[in-house]
């Protein structure tokens, strides 16, 4: 008796979570011809990006300012909530665009939870970017520029979603 192939109906099971993918697995799952991951979930990926570098950029900053550990837990909680988001968006997108079709629920909901995380990641960048680490200015400054590139994605879809 051959086992039933097994499906995935629970969130934890579904293999656009990107806490189960590998970044190049993640983008493969990005690529496809399905309506998730999409913006949403790639501009949370940004910020989860900037996230991690501003971690890494308050901890190498340690003998130039006195709130690193401050910074850094801010950043490490700002990565993991984007994390989060992403898999939000993409489940979201997910269960509202099956096979292109619109939905009654909120689309915009998850892209402004990420666009407000987006803003508390400027913040942040623009603490790093001051009385850190000079060697890692530019990772600082990377932040900033994920930030905002996550906020106008994010400005962009919600603009889209209006129209829909």
């Amino acid at each position: 008796m051959n086992p039933s192939p097994r499906t995935n109906t629970s969130r934890d099971e579904d293999p656009a979570t990107l806490t189960l993918q590998s970044v190049a697995g993640y983008l493969d799952l990005m690529s496809r011809a399905t309506p998730a991951p999409a913006a949403g979930s790639a501009a949370a990926l940004a910020i989860g990006m900037g996230a991690a570098l501003a971690g890494k950029t308050a901890r190498l900053s340690a003998n130039y300012r006195e709130d690193t550990d401050e910074l850094a837990h801010t950043a490490d909680a700002i990565r993991k909530r984007a994390v989060a988001l992403a898999d939000a968006d993409s489940h979201s997108v997910a269960r509202a665009v099956p096979e292109g079709s619109t939905s009654q629920l909120d689309m915009s909901a998850v892209p402004r939870r990420i666009g407000d995380l987006a803003a508390e990641l400027a913040t942040l960048a623009q603490q790093l970017e001051t009385g850190g680490n000079p060697w890692l200015i530019a990772d600082a400054r990377s932040v900033s520029f994920l930030a905002n590139a996550a906020h106008a994605m994010i400005a962009e879809i919600l603009h889209s979603n209006d129209e829909v």
